[in-house]
Parts: structure tokens; sequence; C-alpha cells
């Protein structure tokens, strides 16, 4: 079990010391094809590791419909939600073949952080990137669903917020900060240890502040003292609201855990004071791994999974509208106009089928400044390079998605079915086109990106 687990994905670096203190919460669960693991909608107070199998995840809609949104494999983890929060399943996880998970129950693993153990703050900054990464997805699926295009990606890091530092005389936060949510259970020596080690910079904001603009590396994060920010996506002319936070949030942490680019906009709604703590400032606390790294994490990932709830639940407020509209899933503009915005892109095509994929690259070539062809089994060496866009045959799509490249990724001739768009989004598809891959409609839906500015250049 030990070489099948902790050599796979989630918790893949344990030391093995650590991988034994945590192995000892684990216990075994065997289930055959088609059995539940959980339901919808039931109290979450355990996660698994799924260690040999395949578990179907299919959540239920109104009216009785299920929609399969993913599956998980050897090495990966479920429910992990349960470990930390009072949260309810948001999905029936049933077996699709034998299956054999660990378990490890909430009370187990919360006694583990009780005793700072260095095993359990590492699980806990594995769940804290694995749940960064899913509100990544899902962020990225609002995006599709609702017609909205990907923020164009900046080359460099985000501002600072700007706003009357000096006013912070006036208004005196220390006091407030036993009270916020994300303090928690800190002892004041704790918070005293908190503001000497981060520093954090007070800002006043007016209402309508930009605070976490989309598309650029993020440098910092902030934590809502007083007033309040609104999460969303879109553009100047149509924006979808993701949630609103208030005093003791923290806003923008989300992309600390996971490296990636902010695709959702922080926005104070009302006048607010944050402070802001710097990304790296952040890491070598957490780093440090005592116990204000544990405090700290145990106040941020509940809010991390609020979070992903929020917009998780817009995610199937959007599904819903698209079923019943009787919609396919057709996010982006497909385009019809071939012009300049091509000549100068690099474009990696995967497709098992050799004769398709030659004359697709031939096509593009006539197009593109380079185009690489290759089968799935090459599709790992040809990615180490980096492309403005990957455009990969429904067929071949699961080898390729969900290895972690920010390269835009187009799934060719995929059924049309939402449930599958859908499913092909959250593994990590900016993209999904059905029935023949017309070389003139892909390069019109790749060049509607490359105007946007959103893929390297």
């Amino acid at each position: 079990m030990e070489q099948r687990v902790s050599a796979r994905n989630f918790l893949a670096g344990l030391s093995p010391e650590h991988f034994e203190a945590f192995r000892s919460l684990m216990r075994p669960i065997d289930l055959v094809d088609g059995e539940l693991l959980c339901r919808q909608g039931e109290s979450a107070t355990r996660a698994w590791f799924v260690d040999e199998g395949r578990v179907a995840m299919n959540v239920r809609l109104p009216g009785g419909a299920s929609v399969r949104v993913a599956e998980a494999r050897s090495g990966e983890v479920l429910g992990e939600l349960g470990l930390m929060t009072d949260a309810r399943r948001t999905a029936d996880l049933r077996a699709e073949g034998p299956l054999r998970v660990y378990s490890v129950e909430r009370d187990d693993f919360r006694g583990l952080l009780s005793y700072y153990h260095p095993a359990g703050l590492g699980v806990l900054r594995r769940l804290a990137a694995l749940v960064a990464e899913r509100i990544h997805q899902s962020i990225r699926l609002v995006h599709a669903l609702d017609g909205i295009q990907r923020p164009p990606r900046g080359t460099e890091d985000e501002p600072a917020p700007g706003g009357e530092e000096e006013q912070r005389a006036d208004f005196d936060y220390r006091p407030f900060l036993p009270a916020l949510p994300l303090f928690e259970g800190f002892a004041q020596y704790d918070i005293d240890a908190f503001l000497a080690r981060t520093g954090p910079r007070p800002w006043l904001l007016p209402r309508g502040h930009v605070v976490c603009p989309t598309g650029l590396k993020p440098r910092a994060c902030y934590i809502v003292v007083r007033g309040a920010v609104e999460l969303s996506v879109g553009d100047s002319s149509s924006r979808r609201r993701l949630g609103v936070v208030g005093p003791g949030a923290v806003v923008g942490v989300e992309p600390l855990s996971i490296d990636r680019r902010r695709l959702a906009e922080a926005r104070v709604r009302e006048d607010a004071l944050l402070l802001e703590v710097g990304a790296e400032t952040l890491r070598e606390i957490l780093d440090e791994g005592d116990r204000l790294a544990f405090k700290l994490l145990a106040g941020i990932f509940p809010q991390l999974a609020r979070w992903l709830e929020s917009i998780n639940h817009v995610v199937s407020r959007l599904q819903r509208e698209r079923r019943g509209l009787g919609e396919h899933h057709t996010p982006h503009d497909p385009g019809t106009e071939i012009g300049a915005g091509l000549q100068r892109a690099r474009l990696l095509v995967v497709d098992d089928d050799a004769t398709r994929r030659d004359r697709l690259a031939a096509s593009l070539r006539t197009l593109a400044q380079e185009v690489e062809a290759v089968g799935g089994e090459d599709a790992s060496r040809a990615r180490r390079s980096t492309w403005d866009a990957i455009l990969v045959d429904a067929a071949a799509a699961d080898t390729v998605l969900g290895r972690g490249s920010s390269d835009p990724i187009f799934v060719l001739g995929a059924e049309e079915s939402l449930d599958e768009a859908v499913r092909l989004v959250r593994q990590g598809a900016y993209d999904v086109l059905h029935g023949d891959t017309d070389a003139k409609r892909i390069t019109g839906r790749v060049q509607a990106v490359l105007r946007r500015d959103q893929l390297r250049g």
C-alpha cells in the first residue's frame, strides 16, 4: 500500500516517518462494482485515499438528472473537505469495478494536528493545495459554461493595491483581530507572533477598488478586517459574481498554494480595511512548520472550502440553465476569419490516428509559425516545450489533461454531450469542440483566444 499510495499524487513527497504517522490513521474499505462510497448531501466526516480501482463522481440535479463530473483513480484523495469542515457531500461516489480505499476520520486527523505533528501539517498543506486547484478548475468551468473568455496572461506581478496607508493611525485594527474567524483558536501570543512575522500592511480602500486583478501572478493575500469584498469573473461588459466575503475572510490566497495566475477578480464592495500579507512571507511561515504555521493553515483551509462550495453553486446553476435551454457546451465563439493572429503561434497536435493528425497539422502549418504533431504516447515529451495551444483528439484527451500544464488545451471531436464537456473542462480542457475536426473551424477558435492575448507570446 505504501508504494502504491505514497508514491502517487497526493501523498508524494512525505518523508517515510511522516507517512507512517499518517498511515496509522488509515482504515481499509473494500467495495464491489456499483457500490456507493457516499451519497450527495450526506454529512462529511472523513476522507478516502484510493488505493486500487476507480471511483465515479456523479452530481444529482433537480428533476432527477445526474451529471458525471469526474472520476478518481489510484493515488487520489476524495472527500478531503470532511477532514477540516462540517461540509456535506457534493456528489455521489460510486465504485466502478472492484475498489479499495483507505478512510481517515476527521477526529483522528484533528488529533494529529492538535499535537502539531509535522505529518499533520504536511498533509494539510497538500489538502489546501488540492482544494485550491479545484477552485481554479471550477472557475475555469464557470468561464466555459458562461461563455467568458479567460483573462489575459500578464507577465508581471500584480501591483500593490494602493490606498491611504497613512490613515491606519486613525484606526487601530489589532483589538479586532481575535474576533475574526481566521484567528479563532489563536491565543494572544499567536496573534502577536503573526503580526511580528508577517508585518502586514493595512490598506483603507474605497468601494469599487480592485484588490486582486486577473491574469497576474499573485504577490500577496489580504485579510478583511472590516468592509466587504466581491469576487467575480468576466469583463467590463458582463460579470458573473461568485460571492461576497466580509470581516475575517482571506482574499486571494488560493493561487499562492498552486502557483497559478488569478482567474477571479476581487473588488471592494464596501469601504474596507485590508491587511496585506506577502506571498513569500506566508510561504516562509508554512515552511517553518511551527505552531503559527499550523494555526494559520487551519484557519485558511475552511475558507478555501467555503470558497469552493460557493463557486460550485454557481457551476450547478449554470449547468441547470444550460439543461433548461437544451444547449450543448459551446462556450466560445468559434469564429471563421483566419488572420494574422496565428502567424506567430506555436501549436501542438496530439492524436493517436496518424493520418488524421498529419492532415490537420499540414493544414495548420500554412497558418501558424510552428506545428508539431505527435501521438498520445509522445505527448509528455512534446509538452516540455511551451505552446500557444494544444489540440488533442477526444480519444487521447485523458492522457493529456490533468498534467498541470498552463498551456490552453482544446479537445477536438468530442461527443455532443454536456456531461462529457463538463468532465473534460473539469480535467483541464480550455475548450471543447464537437463533431468533425475541420481545420478552419479549429483555427478560428484558437485565433479568438490569441486575439485576446491569452496565450504566451
